[in-house]
């Protein structure tokens, strides 16, 4: 994931207008050519969830990953970074059915 999929430019977390940074490339050039097409989400599972799992629609096509799991009484709430535009039913690749309960940031035409 790049620093903007994460939102750390739109939280203050990387200026474009400083020096060097690290992946400045990578994300110098996601910054200034539109090309970020993911953002993070949170997502609601039956059960625990590992760091690094993919996500998949039900078509079963990998829509982004999960970054971290923790407990929940009925289940566990993940954040992900998954591509703008997902459906809400996902499945994970172990299976396991999940919901996106909210999507933090999604491009829209007025950006």
């Amino acid at each position: 994931c790049v620093a903007q999929m994460l939102l750390w430019d739109r939280l203050g977390g990387i200026h474009f207008n400083k020096g060097c940074y690290p992946g400045q490339e990578v994300i110098a050039r996601a910054h200034y050519r539109g090309g970020v097409k993911r953002g993070p989400a949170l997502i609601h599972a039956d059960s625990m969830l590992a760091s690094g799992e993919a996500v998949m629609n039900e078509k079963g096509e990998n829509v982004g990953i999960i970054m971290h799991s923790a407990d929940d009484v009925s289940g566990s709430l993940n954040l992900a970074v998954i591509k703008y535009g997902t459906d809400k039913n996902l499945k994970s690749a172990s299976g396991v059915w999940m919901h996106v309960m909210r999507i933090f940031y999604e491009e829209d035409a007025s950006s």
